[in-house]
């Protein structure tokens, strides 16, 4: 269970109030979902430049030749800007049935098929214009089905309205959500200012993913699918793989 403090008018205690920020991932995979289960508050950062051959708009599945992809079009040289919120969708090609369909054949033998496909569907009967809102409907879908969110604080980078890029973003965001530790994926070693965090009292750990082994369809074990595939292999037995750990950046 995830420890939960209100913010409200009185400020509360640093002790044990674990921040994660991260741009969302379309049906992320279960490390994705490891680092959420480690906060207290998670900020969802789409208002950053979307790079192409990432994870916000398409993912791998596994498939009987290895692993294939799952994605959706976009509209690049239509949208407003690059940012994650402002990048459109492209709706005029029929990407829902081609994933639903995509998915049906992948998974037509797994235990858990028609659990997949019922959430999956649900999802999809949604409109989506841009790339933020159907990867964050994912996620969101997905934060739930693992039983992230009952005590989750989640927090929108726009309406926090806290400018500036890189590492200084980072530590003002932590700082204003009064926390005292900055979980990061690995990514963060290329470019965190780690002494500026400390000058503030803010610990910065890495999260290790624990890659829980479970019983897949098609050859050997892969942790890097979309946690779709879990939910179609185990149901709801799959909340258990999240097990993470993490490391203070000094110990790396």
């Amino acid at each position: 269970m995830i420890k939960h403090i209100n913010l409200g008018s009185k400020k509360p205690s640093r002790v044990d109030r674990n921040i994660v920020i991260s741009q969302p991932m379309f049906f992320p995979w279960l490390g994705f979902l490891e680092l959420v289960k480690c906060a207290d508050d998670y900020v969802n950062y789409h208002d950053v430049d979307f790079s192409k051959g990432s994870f916000s708009n398409r993912v791998q599945l596994k498939g009987p030749s290895g692993s294939v992809w799952m994605t959706v079009p976009l509209r690049l040289k239509d949208s407003p800007s690059k940012k994650i919120n402002q990048v459109l969708v492209d709706n005029r090609k029929n990407w829902k049935k081609k994933h639903l369909d995509q998915l049906d054949n992948l998974y037509k033998n797994a235990k858990y098929h028609d659990l997949l496909m019922d959430l999956v569907g649900g999802i999809y009967e949604e409109q989506f214009l841009t790339l933020s809102d159907i990867a964050w409907k994912t996620c969101l879908e997905l934060f739930n089905y693992f039983r992230l969110s009952t005590d989750l604080s989640i927090h929108n980078i726009v309406e926090l309205d806290i400018k500036g890029s890189s590492s200084e973003r980072v530590l003002e965001l932590v700082t204003h959500l009064r926390g005292n530790n900055y979980i990061s994926a690995h990514g963060g070693l290329s470019y965190l200012n780690h002494e500026s965090f400390t000058e503030k009292h803010i610990e910065v750990s890495y999260i290790n993913y624990s890659l829980t082994e479970y019983t897949q369809q098609n050859g050997e074990f892969n942790p890097y699918v979309s946690s779709l595939d879990a939910i179609a292999n185990l149901g709801p037995s799959a909340t258990q793989l999240l097990n993470p750990t993490t490391t203070p950046w000094r110990l790396l």
